[in-house]
């Protein structure tokens, strides 16, 4: 005797999404433990080039922090 097999409905949205959530958190875990234990990436050229580029905007005014 062959079970139905639910493919749509609440029941099978909610597991798909409890599924999707575990599998977040648990990539974030492994993640934050590469980090802890190799440190962050080193900083590139790349890198220091958008923070100059940010600086004007910050010394401009133009960008003001909330509050």
């Amino acid at each position: 005797m062959r079970l139905p097999v639910v493919t749509d409905g609440a029941l099978a949205r909610l597991f798909w999404r409890t599924l999707d959530a575990i599998d977040y958190w648990v990539m974030q875990a492994r993640l934050w433990r590469v980090d802890a234990l190799y440190g962050p990436e080193p900083e590139t050229e790349a890198d220091r080039q958008r923070g100059c580029d940010r600086e004007p905007w910050r010394l401009s005014g133009l960008h003001r922090p909330p509050g």
